[in-house]
Formats: structure tokens, C-alpha cells, sequence
């Protein structure tokens, strides 16, 4: 089964944790937490990543802090799913 990433558009607030993403995935994305999908968001400055997903028995938040002065943009987001969590959650390729 292959997993789709799905990325905010807009900032989010980074606080936010387990119930509060799965909310934001309801209402933003209109899809299901419980699909298996990536759920990636960034703040404001998108200097941090938050990536919502469901992992065969419960839910998993990975959080990532960027180096100062660095953006997180579509080609680290992508970097960042596949050297840093491709071992937990495989993606499809």
C-alpha cells in the first residue's frame, strides 16, 4: 500500500499535538488520520516540521527543528522523509 504526503499550505502553530493535528487533518485536508497517509506541517518561519501518521497500532508525530537560516522547502521536506523516516514508515517509490 502506497502512502500519500499531504502538506499544509499555511502555518500552523506547532503546539499543537496528537488530538489537535488530527483535527487540522479532518477539517484542512478532508481526509482520515487512520489512512496510513503522511501529513506534513510547517510554522510560520517553516523552520520546523511536524509530520502526522498512522503506523499500523497507534499515531506517530516526527518533529523536526531546521538549522538556523535554513527553510524548509519541498526538497528538504522530501530529504527529510525519506533519510530520516523512510526506515520507520516505508513510502512508496
Amino acid at each position: 500500500m502506497g502512502r500519500n504526503r499531504h502538506t499544509e499550505s499555511f502555518a500552523t502553530g506547532l503546539r499543537k499535538g496528537f488530538d489537535g493535528l488530527s483535527g487540522l487533518v479532518q477539517t484542512v485536508f478532508a481526509a482520515d488520520v487512520l489512512s496510513g497517509h503522511w501529513f506534513v506541517f510547517l510554522n510560520r518561519r517553516r523552520d520546523r516540521v511536524k509530520i502526522l501518521t498512522w503506523d499500523h497500532d497507534g499515531l506517530s508525530i516526527f518533529y523536526k527543528r531546521v538549522l538556523p537560516r535554513s527553510i524548509a522547502g519541498p526538497g528538504l521536506i522530501n530529504e527529510l522523509l525519506i533519510s530520516k523516516f523512510g526506515d520507520h514508515l516505508p513510502l512508496y517509490r
